[in-house]
């Protein structure tokens, strides 16, 4: 089951970060470019795992009020279910 990590702003309106799989989140500093050498400092989450691959890492952000997300992996690694739906991985 995906589980809320983070809850994030934009303009006002609130939404969570949700993760499946394991591994640490930190908030840290890195860059944003919006054009040509332009470099602005940015706040953002860092996720890290150590472990075996191939790694499975989901997220998905959704607005704040969503219940957990259920999530499936199909026998053939082939696609996964969220929620009921399949949806197939490329």
């Amino acid at each position: 089951m995906m589980l809320p990590r983070w809850v994030l702003d934009f303009g006002g309106v609130r939404y969570l970060l949700m993760v499946l799989g394991n591994g640490v989140m930190n908030q840290t500093q890195a860059w944003y470019s919006p054009g040509f050498a332009v470099r602005l400092p940015q706040s953002v989450i860092q996720w890290t795992s150590e472990g075996k691959l191939p790694a499975t890492m989901l997220y998905a952000v959704v607005p704040e009020g969503t219940p957990p997300i259920r999530v499936g992996q199909m026998a053939n690694h082939r696609a996964i279910e969220l929620n009921h739906v399949f949806v197939p991985l490329l």
